[in-house]
């Protein structure tokens, strides 16, 4: 499955944007190479993807390489050869030259650092040389003294480079945020389990109860959102109908369903005593739901065959509201509104809201999106370690997420979402990446962009479509494995063409392109054998 790391490679590998975000600092440290000499100590330097002239006071050659270390200098660049080199004299006390990043000895160098030579230290001084990372000696302290108790290393290395290239500090916080997003669970996965743990939770607290039903409602716990309403409509049939027959029908359906007698008899109760079945009781319907998925699926999707027609057209009657109610993909203002309410829904803008709120409810409503929720929850409440470790997963996920969410390479803006989202009976996370260079009003110019999502369907699986947008001519290839995708991908170029003409954009092209030239460009998409796709979970 494609995670942010790769997809942010993806990007880059053609990226149509070639100006890199390059911010030196005193007292930091880099590998690089020397491109061309000057009068006047003057270089032309080439670190990692960027080259830059700088002032050097040493005699160097062309196409070597060295670690520098910038130096104060208000006027422009300054590097001197950092004292590392002075390990590699010839015998005439000239500087030997360290010739390619495969050369040069990583145990000296964190020698020279007072860092211990363990493998975890080595990678990460790897990585600085091969992409040319600019890093102080005390960031790379302090990511050495981070890495030391972290069990995937490749994910720990990646959340350092973001850290480095994207000139954030480097403390725990926020490396153990940006090691949260790079998780292989996705985020649906996460959100669904924390809310299964938190309804085992014996005594809840009035906020645990708010973060369940906040959960239930971003997520819909898969198909069970629906399930339960049905339900409880099933169960008014029984308790407020005038017809017999009705009820009748009703109960028969809701045994067939996986209902006791018993259960039936307590959540009856509950409607003539006019309560409302609030999260705690539907721990009955949930268990019911969980314990009998495919009878309920199938109920759900009209493909019971064991019910009556009587109990087809009860269910018809119940769960049309819910069909009506339900995203409505093939719209694209309804998924504008779902993936703004989404967004808010998990606290991605939470400081922000917060900042710009003009009234008290303004900043009540703020306070019931999932970030502020668990940190009260955690700051809070008596949890267990397994849950507390979870919930702190997911706050540092959702804070891992605001800074991706914000990050800048020069007059390129690439902004990375991820978020979960049902389609009918199907939960899964769609990643999408915006990358392009800011207009005049800060935002990323729709003339001139380009837009990556990544989602694992139902019934296609793993797709990629890739959108490059040039003076609003519009190029896309959709990455999949499915068979003849191509052909349905060709009766839908028409409609396609045609919308995007509404908002004065010209399709050019678009190609289907199978998975096995997916897997070259992001090699962390596996290629499955599909035997047969059934339906097409989006109109393209």
């Amino acid at each position: 499955m494609i995670d942010f790391q790769n997809l942010q490679s993806f990007i880059s590998n053609e990226n149509l944007f070639k100006s890199q975000k390059l911010t030196l600092k005193p007292g930091q440290i880099f590998y690089g190479g020397i491109v061309k000499l000057y009068p006047d100590d003057l270089a032309l330097i080439q670190l990692g993807g960027v080259k830059l002239h700088a002032k050097l006071h040493a005699a160097l050659d062309i196409n070597m390489k060295y670690w520098f270390q910038v130096v104060p200098n208000e006027n422009m660049i300054e590097l001197k050869i950092i004292e590392h080199s002075q390990l590699n004299k010839t015998n005439n006390n000239q500087v030997n030259p360290i010739l390619s990043p495969t050369q040069f000895d990583a145990s000296q160098l964190l020698k020279q650092l007072g860092l211990a030579t363990t493998s975890e230290n080595e990678q990460l001084i790897s990585m600085v040389v091969k992409d040319g990372l600019p890093i102080t000696k005390d960031g790379l302290k302090q990511a050495s003294e981070w890495l030391k108790d972290k069990t995937d290393i490749k994910r720990a290395l990646i959340a350092t480079k973001f850290v480095i290239q994207n000139d954030l500090p480097m403390n725990h916080n926020i490396l153990n945020s940006m090691y949260a997003v790079y998780t292989k669970e996705s985020l649906s996965s996460s959100l669904v389990n924390i809310f299964a743990d938190i309804l085992d939770v014996p005594q809840k607290t009035s906020t645990m109860m708010q973060l369940a039903n906040l959960l239930q409602s971003v997520i819909l716990v898969k198909h069970q959102d629906e399930a339960v309403k049905m339900i409880q409509d099933l169960l008014k049939f029984i308790t407020k109908t005038e017809s017999n027959a009705e009820q009748k029908t009703a109960q028969g359906l809701l045994h067939k369903l996986g209902f006791t007698s018993a259960e039936l008899n307590e959540l009856k109760s509950l409607i003539n005593s006019n309560e409302r079945i609030i999260l705690e009781k539907n721990a009955i319907i949930l268990k019911v739901v969980e314990n009998n998925n495919t009878a309920i699926k199938q109920a759900l999707l009209h493909h019971n065959e064991i019910l009556t027609e009587d109990e087809i057209n009860l269910l018809n009657k119940t769960i049309q509201p819910l069909n009506e109610s339900s995203a409505n993909w093939g719209n694209g203002k309804v998924v504008l509104r779902n993936f703004i309410q989404l967004f808010n829904s998990l606290g991605l803008n939470y400081e922000r809201s917060l900042l710009f709120a003009e009234n008290k409810q303004e900043i009540e409503a703020n306070l019931q999106t999932l970030k502020p929720l668990l940190m009260k929850v955690l700051s809070d409440e008596v949890l267990t370690p397994h849950l507390k470790d979870k919930l702190d997963q997911l706050l540092q996920r959702i804070t891992g997420q605001q800074l991706l969410f914000s990050s800048e390479q020069g007059p390129v803006q690439q902004l990375i979402m991820q978020i979960p989202i049902q389609l009918q009976h199907f939960m899964t996370d769609l990643t999408i990446q915006w990358s392009g260079r800011r207009g005049k009003n800060g935002d990323i110019d729709p003339d001139f962009c380009r837009i990556v999502f990544y989602i694992d369907l139902a019934h296609i699986k793993e797709t990629l479509v890739d959108v490059h947008v040039q003076n609003r001519i519009v190029n896309i290839r959709v990455y999949n494995e499915t068979p003849q995708l191509d052909i349905l991908v060709k009766k839908l170029m028409f409609s396609l063409k045609e919308n995007l003409n509404k908002l004065n954009y010209h399709l050019s092209s678009i190609k289907v392109v199978d998975q096995q030239q997916s897997v070259r460009k992001v090699n962390s998409i596996q290629t499955k054998n599909i035997s047969s796709a059934n339906g097409v979970d989006f109109r393209v």
